[in-house]
């Protein structure tokens, strides 16, 4: 067995603030290498493009979050989509009233979402429009098919 121990903290990093730490880092990379001017500036242009918050600072984002929350939101449109496909079938629904049921429940199902997401879609999804267009091409696909499949079963056999 070997002796695993704790790291030592470094002592120049208590007691800062992530402002200051976030500066030091930046400072420390421009002078560890031989940076040209243009490349300072777009270092510059790309960290001021990050959120900032309401103290300043800028907002931390955890891509597999985001990506977790894309996920999530695809199943949820995916089955969705396939509830209003089946109850279409079941109901009977015929021509632009099928796809008129498919818009309704799509916007309900976003609406609803929103609500749980207490309205601040930028902060569970980046970019804003992914909310929006996630998943919209899969889940009309999906909504087709199970729509026709149970309107010719019960055509068929009802």
């Amino acid at each position: 067995f070997t002796k695993h121990t704790m790291p030592k903290p470094n002592k120049r990093s208590r007691g800062r603030s992530k402002d200051e730490l976030l500066r030091s880092e930046t400072s420390t990379e421009e002078t560890s290498t031989n940076v040209q001017p243009a490349t300072t500036t777009a270092m510059t242009a790309s960290s001021s493009k990050r959120k900032k918050s309401k103290s300043g600072s800028p907002e931390l984002i955890s891509m597999a979050a985001v990506q977790n929350n894309m996920h999530e939101l695809h199943r949820i449109r995916i089955f969705s989509s396939i509830a209003a496909g089946v109850t279409a079938g079941i109901l009977d629904v015929k021509g632009l009233y099928g796809f008129a049921l498919f818009v309704v429940v799509t916007l309900i199902t976003a609406v609803l979402m929103a609500f749980k997401m207490n309205m601040s879609l930028s902060r569970f999804f980046r970019p804003f429009s992914a909310f929006i267009t996630t998943s919209l091409w899969e889940g009309l696909t999906s909504f087709v098919l199970f729509w026709t499949f149970f309107a010719n079963i019960l055509y068929l056999y009802g």
